[in-house]
């Protein structure tokens, strides 16, 4: 998806959740709304649309349980929303790769070096 339909397609759905009052409000001229764009590209189309459309989900979940950040259009608090789902926890973790004969070798070498430092210290 083109970048610039990216934004337009944010700010279309925000427009959805909110009205087109609140909107309107917020960025009156049409040189707000190119501000507006220009400000948030770049981190609008770090998302893909589905992304996207999940942070706008999640903000109107929140606006329905009067959650009072979201009760009126905050950009960078919506798109906060939009990788909430890819947090650490549910990550698989893998165990680390086997390590080869030479840096096993090098590791009891070091080790044995590090033994010997402490106890030339006592």
């Amino acid at each position: 998806m083109k970048e610039n339909r990216k934004v337009t397609m944010f700010f279309e759905l925000l427009k959805g959740i909110y009205g087109f009052q609140a909107i309107e409000r917020q960025w009156p001229a049409p040189e707000d709304i190119q501000l507006r764009n220009k400000l948030w590209e770049q981190e609008i189309t770090k998302y893909t649309p589905e992304e996207l459309k999940a942070a706008i989900k999640n903000a109107q979940k929140q606006m329905e349980n009067q959650v009072k950040e979201f009760l009126w259009p905050n950009v960078g608090l919506i798109l906060s929303g939009a990788k909430r789902h890819s947090c650490a926890a549910h990550r698989q973790f893998l165990p680390p790769p086997k390590e080869t004969k030479e840096q096993r070798k090098e590791r009891i070498e070091y080790g044995k070096n590090q033994i010997k430092k402490l106890r030339d210290i006592f």
